[in-house]
């Protein structure tokens, strides 16, 4: 068997199942709005909390050591990996600093909605409030 023969692209799909798969993501979307805001477990935002904060510590001290070795005094050394590491982190930890900032999202507004929730109890509202 030839590597063309094996290597053939992949069919599109045909016009009934893009519409399955549209009535699907409309199912699945009406039942993302219909659930209320998840909150994330304490492990999962202190675990990309703490991910991150390492990986921040762990490129300054590599750089703070490349620094030491290439023969740059402690300080200016300390002085010059925090200086590059910024950028860097920027760009190298883009991912996980993502992560975090989408748990702490996720808390603020599970926060908003238990607060907009408690304040519906109070108020003996039965309709949830329109204006956010």
């Amino acid at each position: 068997m030839s590597l063309m023969a094996q290597a053939q692209p992949p069919t599109p799909p045909e016009p009934a199942d893009q519409a399955d798969q549209a009535d699907q993501a409309d199912a699945a979307s009406a039942d993302a709005s219909a659930d209320p805001v998840r909150k994330p477990t304490f492990g999962t935002w202190m675990g990309s909390m703490w991910a991150y904060t390492l990986l921040r510590f762990g490129l300054f001290g590599l750089l703070w050591a490349v620094f030491v070795l290439a023969g740059l005094g402690g300080l200016i050394a300390a002085v010059l990996a925090a200086v590059v590491s910024i950028p860097l982190s920027y760009v190298l930890l883009a991912r996980p600093r993502a992560k975090f900032a989408a748990t702490i999202e996720q808390r603020v507004e599970a926060a908003r909605a238990g607060r907009a929730a408690f304040d519906q109890q109070l108020a003996g509202e039965d309709e949830p409030p329109s204006g956010s």
